[in-house]
């Protein structure tokens, strides 16, 4: 989820989408938004409305939480985005054999954490200073998926309790 990785690949799309490989990049990824926004009323968001890639705050910028719902079952129904989502770590070594690994922050998928769940399949945390700490946590019971999101936490860790309790409640 890194700020850097979605401004390149939103000036990428937005040169694409204006098919203009000319354009600089705060005008692509203003193409990006663009149509990211256009696509957001396409698959049914109801109260979305962006004006960067990277989720950061900005006073123009929402999502209500049925709306993040939305997007939880869609990238659900993604097996990339989903497998991704419930990556507990991923590594690469690139051309110049520098070899990098990310581990997630999400407890619900980290077996070490006293938080961890065999259900939780995965999805994302968040945090900006205005949002709190946030999570959309998919779990699996049975044959069927169970999306819970937690909102505005003024702690970390806490959510992750919350999710678990949601999670069981919904059982």
């Amino acid at each position: 989820s890194g700020s850097d990785a979605s401004y390149v690949l939103a000036a990428a799309a937005g040169r694409a989408i204006a098919k203009d490989d000319t354009l600089d990049g705060e005008s692509a990824v203003a193409a990006f938004v663009e149509e990211m926004n256009r696509a957001a009323t396409g698959v049914g968001l109801k109260n979305s409305h962006f004006v960067n890639p990277d989720g950061y705050h900005h006073e123009d910028q929402y999502m209500c939480p049925a709306d993040v719902a939305v997007v939880g079952a869609l990238a659900l129904g993604d097996p990339v985005i989903s497998a991704y989502g419930g990556l507990q770590q991923d590594s690469v070594v690139f051309e110049t054999g520098e070899h990098i690994t990310w581990y997630s922050s999400n407890q619900l998928i980290t077996p070490t954490s006293v938080y961890y769940s065999e259900a939780a399949t995965g999805m994302k945390t968040g945090y900006t200073g205005e949002a709190g700490h946030c999570l959309l946590a998919s779990f699996r019971e049975g044959d069927r998926d169970i999306l819970v999101g937690i909102f505005g936490s003024a702690e970390r860790y806490p959510r992750y309790q919350t999710a678990i309790d949601l999670f069981q409640a919904c059982k």
